[in-house]
């Protein structure tokens, strides 16, 4: 029994079993079930990544404060922690609107809460 790959298929499950991956995520769990974990890593390789549903979420963004925004940051025209927290702050909300249609991206809000969490941290323990 591979519990690695059985605790990641469930994580994964939470995010993708309402999406248009969900075949491919049923598939990992039906591998598992037939203890084709190696396989089940395969199918695991074709959902996207947070980085993948960023990018999106970028482009879908893009004519919006958010991305103007977001650009000042990944540039380094901004050297304000108040600031760069408005944007991550921002990127959830708009992760959040996206997420009604596609849960998947519940899968990078998740992600995007520890940024803000450290960032917020930083800010606090200056």
């Amino acid at each position: 029994m591979d519990k690695t790959t059985i605790s990641e298929v469930i994580r994964l499950h939470q995010y993708f079993k309402d999406s248009k991956y969900s075949s491919i995520i049923n598939e990992a769990i039906n591998l598992c079930y037939e203890e084709k974990y190696e396989d089940a890593k395969i199918q695991l390789t074709k959902l996207p990544t947070s980085k993948e549903l960023l990018i999106e979420l970028i482009e879908k963004l893009k004519g919006k404060s958010v991305y103007t925004g977001l650009n000042k940051v990944v540039e380094g025209k901004t050297d304000n922690q108040i600031e760069n927290l408005k944007v991550i702050s921002s990127l959830k909300t708009h992760c959040i609107i996206e997420a009604k249609d596609r849960p998947e991206y519940f899968l990078l809000l998740e992600e995007l809460e520890e940024t803000y969490k450290s960032l917020k941290e930083g800010i606090l323990n200056v």
